[in-house]
């Protein structure tokens, strides 16, 4: 196999979409997975992905009871609270 070939092939490799699915059994809702992003940093990969659940997209599912306090003046973040 020429060089440029298996190189474009290992480009190609790592561009592609890492996704799971599934469906839970018992009530029927559909879950899925998908990484966006991921980069490689010294200590490894860091990567940047969504979640399908209950009908919405969800990035990181941790930060999604986040709640932000904001100003009434300007708008700016005051505090968040999980």
């Amino acid at each position: 196999m020429p060089r440029s070939t298996f190189l474009l092939s290992l480009l190609l490799l790592s561009l592609s979409t890492l996704v799971q699915a599934s469906v839970d059994p018992t009530d029927g809702s559909y879950r899925t997975s998908v990484v966006d992003l991921s980069v490689k940093v010294p200590g490894g990969m860091v990567s940047w992905s969504r979640n399908y659940e209950r009908n919405a997209w969800q990035f990181t599912p941790a930060w999604s009871k986040l709640k932000f306090t904001l100003d009434d003046l300007d708008g700016s973040v005051l505090r968040i609270d999980r």
